[in-house]
């Protein structure tokens, strides 16, 4: 897997449209600046296998997929993520893709409820229902959750022929084993996946810190602290990598612009898209994810 590569050898496995919901990649979410699309491109050619309501973009290792829950059948989240996933996890299984390695989600309304009842925590309890009924267990894919404005619930996800490899942050509690208080269910997501390749995807990584966000209130605090994290991740997968595109996501619109500079001082060679969206904890307000290639190849 590669992202924006100009190789005339390769093929395009999916194009992701930041900032655009109706779109068959769209990523629903305001784009503040920088690359509006992500182009996923491959050595094998494309074979397309759309099945039903899923988009789905194949080659002979990775599939990519793409669908959308209706916001009316939200009105009971967990059952309708459950229901989504579980069929999810049987196209990919069905056309030869078992693995699961990358997911993203954006949740319209994301803090609407209280307690355990918060949208947010009943997704992760559908999410995780169906894994359960599905024999995946940890570690699971690389993920991000991010909060639109309104909509249907969109989920992205990479899956492969080969399993990843998980990579954890020894910075930070697996979001699977995290306690009680976030939720009746774990998050269901690994820090970062590493594919056969070498490539390195990140998980969107916050403020952090054991299972405890840190820094109320001031973005940039928050933004270094995800930064050592993602340092971390990189650390602990071996080897050096370059960053490839990486993905900012702010909760308030003013702070866009000094976290977008703070992140480019960090890495300069990457690509940067700057998105406004809800981070799934109320008090965290910013989250970063990447791509990052073997410093090699």
């Amino acid at each position: 897997i590669m992202v924006f590569s100009s190789n005339p050898n390769s093929f395009t496995l999916a194009i992701i449209s930041l900032g655009l919901a109706d779109h068959r990649w769209g990523v629903p979410l305001p784009l503040l600046a920088g690359e509006q699309r992500e182009i996923w491109r491959s050595f094998s050619p494309l074979v397309m296998h759309d099945v039903g309501e899923f988009d789905v973009s194949a080659n002979s290792e990775y599939a990519v997929a793409s669908v959308e829950i209706p916001q009316r059948a939200l009105r009971n989240t967990a059952s309708a993520v459950e229901e989504t996933y579980q069929e999810l996890i049987d196209v990919m299984r069905a056309h030869g893709y078992p693995h699961l390695l990358r997911a993203w989600h954006f949740i319209p309304d994301i803090h609407m409820g209280d307690g355990d009842d918060e949208r947010y925590r009943q997704f992760c309890a559908g999410r995780a229902q169906a894994f359960a009924s599905k024999n995946i267990v940890a570690p699971y894919a690389a993920a991000t959750v991010i909060g639109s404005e309104e909509g249907n619930l969109v989920i992205q996800i990479l899956a492969g022929k080969t399993a990843g490899i998980a990579i954890e942050n020894p910075r930070q509690v697996s979001a699977f084993e995290y306690p009680r208080q976030y939720g009746p269910k774990s998050p269901s997501f690994t820090r970062a996946m590493k594919l056969a390749d070498g490539s390195l995807l990140i998980s969107g990584t916050a403020s952090i810190v054991g299972h405890e966000s840190h820094h109320p209130d001031d973005a940039s605090a928050q933004l270094h602290e995800s930064l050592t994290n993602i340092a971390e991740l990189l650390k602990n997968a071996g080897g050096n990598y370059v960053a490839g595109h990486l993905r900012l996501y702010v909760r308030r619109g003013e702070d866009w612009l000094s976290l977008s500079r703070q992140l480019r001082e960090a890495y300069p060679e990457a690509r940067v898209s700057v998105l406004r969206g809800d981070i799934c904890r109320r008090e965290l307000l910013a989250e970063v994810e990447g791509f990052f290639a073997p410093e090699s190849a």
